[in-house]
């Protein structure tokens, strides 16, 4: 897509928004992005705060971020608008932050280079992830969805890292660490994982499976584990768990291929279905 003239982008500081002060910039923002540009930026001038709910829409195109730091307890909404794709990058979440992303637009939304990102999507739009970290849970919510993620990097300790409920899934390169699920499909989903690393510190859930597949459909290749023992660490013990009706089948870590470094094991191909699903 086309960058504008830098002339004519808008800065949410124009409208008010200031940094460091740790009050609510959601109003500031929400004015910049209603002013009828089709760039509007966050300066690296500091740390600014979401509070409320903030909706990108209108003629807004790009939203960016110049890795600005953004905290909060709001959320920021990718909702529909005149163009028909929308860019949101280079943003760097406090970490702590209880902010969160959405998705609804019924447009092409792309989120690219964000740290401590955290997502629910519900749209039918087409949806790309590029090199994002996440810090807390990512949701695909929507099966009319289709997204292309490149690059993600999931760490949460708490909950499954990232649920897709019936979309169609396609991920290039996963690097994640903790322990937790890593992906679950369920509802008829697609998932497909090319490559991985996985990186095995912190203690787990011998339960807890690192991919799995309830009445859905993925397939995760090239995805290597790194281990090395030490006090409260533990390797991935289950790997892949399959629920199909009544029936649950699991892949275990004895069942995996060791590699020659770190201590781990590589799975090379895993596929839970004959074809693709339509």
């Amino acid at each position: 897509m086309a960058w504008d003239e830098p002339k004519k982008w808008v800065s949410v500081e124009k409208f008010g928004a200031i940094p460091n002060d740790n009050k609510d910039d959601t109003a500031a923002f929400q004015a910049a992005i209603d002013s009828g540009a089709t760039t509007v930026f966050v300066p690296r001038s500091g740390d600014f705060t979401i509070n409320g709910s903030l909706r990108i829409r209108g003629k807004v195109r790009r939203f960016i971020g110049t890795s600005g730091w953004l905290n909060g307890k709001g959320e920021i909404i990718a909702d529909n608008g005149s163009e028909p794709t929308l860019i949101i990058e280079n943003f760097f979440v406090t970490r702590g932050s209880k902010l969160k992303w959405k998705n609804f637009a019924n447009r092409t939304v792309v989120y690219r280079s964000i740290v401590n990102f955290n997502l629910e999507s519900n749209s039918i739009g087409n949806l790309f992830i590029d090199d994002v970290s996440i810090a807390d849970r990512t949701r695909f919510l929507n099966p009319a969805q289709h997204i292309w993620a490149r690059q993600l990097n999931p760490e949460i300790q708490t909950e499954i890292n990232v649920v897709n409920r019936g979309a169609r899934l396609w991920i290039l390169g996963m690097k994640t660490e903790q322990s937790k699920t890593k992906i679950q499909t369920t509802n008829g989903g697609f998932t497909e994982l090319l490559g991985g690393l996985i990186y095995t510190n912190g203690t787990k859930d011998p339960t807890d499976p690192l991919f799995q597949i309830v009445n859905a459909y993925a397939s995760f290749s090239g995805v290597a584990e790194a281990y090395f023992p030490k006090k409260n660490s533990q390797p991935v013990w289950l790997w892949v768990e399959e629920k199909r009706g009544f029936q649950t089948k699991r892949l275990h870590r004895n069942q995996i291929p060791a590699r020659m470094t770190t201590n781990g094991r590589v799975l090379l191909l895993y596929s839970s279905f004959d074809k693709q699903p339509h």
